[in-house]
């Protein structure tokens, strides 16, 4: 591998989609494109970090989004070409993510989402392996369910998922094993209102509602990733958008 470098080339990002995201990710976890004609800057709520081989090839990226009102960043996606795993292409990205986002102005949590390997089944790409990979560089599980809001009106929210603490030393880390639980509620009440939007409703439904009222702004236990077992798992209800 090369570099792993800060990108707005709409050229390189769309390669990024469509030749990794795309064949990474389920439709409904990934959505459409976040960014329009090259608008992913210093100034926009998306950012993108991209990993290059030698060739100059894009090889893996990973893609974060700011939620203002709460100053907590969600690492959205992070993919690797297929045939360039196992080359620390993972682990580059992860450490130059921290350098360039974490403990950044107005940042006070870092979070991220992640498959719950008792409901996803190991594919190409096994989820237990996954939690052994963010595992070594400090992410903690939120001891919460969770699950990601519908990502535009023609998805379903992906249910059977964690949300984790991914910097060890952020703001909001209270002590290694708990999280102020008012920001992670108001960075929900954030998420889950801008996923309303994209859906084209008004405000929160029976669902969201649902997840929200498992956060009641109490400080959260972080559980270690590889004890996924200790993590609570309800029954969701119905899931959504998808209302066309």
């Amino acid at each position: 591998m090369r570099c792993v470098v800060p990108s707005s080339d709409d050229h390189l990002l769309r390669t990024f989609y469509h030749e990794i995201m795309v064949p990474s990710f389920r439709p409904e976890e990934l959505g459409e494109p976040w960014w329009i004609g090259g608008a992913d800057d210093g100034d926009a709520s998306a950012r993108t970090l991209l990993a290059f081989d030698e060739d100059g090839t894009v090889v893996g990226g990973i893609v974060s989004e700011m939620f203002p009102e709460s100053g907590v960043l969600l690492l959205s996606w992070l993919a690797v070409r297929k045939e360039a795993r196992g080359q620390r292409v993972g682990t580059c990205l992860m450490e130059r993510a921290a350098q360039e986002w974490y403990g950044a102005s107005g940042c006070q949590l870092v979070l991220g989402e992640i498959d719950d390997p008792r409901h996803w089944p190991a594919g190409e790409q096994d989820p237990v392996q996954r939690l052994r990979f963010y595992d070594r560089f400090g992410v903690r599980a939120l001891a919460k369910p969770y699950f990601q809001p519908s990502v535009g009106p023609q998805f379903r929210s992906v249910h059977h998922m964690f949300l984790a603490s991914f910097d060890p030393d952020a703001q909001a880390i209270l002590s290694p094993g708990l999280v102020d639980g008012a920001v992670v509620r108001k960075f929900l009440e954030e998420y889950l209102l801008a996923s309303a939007v994209l859906c084209g409703r008004d405000g929160l439904d029976e669902e969201d509602q649902w997840l929200l009222g498992f956060y009641d702004g109490t400080d959260i236990p972080l559980v270690p990733l590889l004890e996924y077992q200790r993590l609570p798992d309800p029954h969701p209800p119905e899931s959504g958008c998808a209302h066309v």
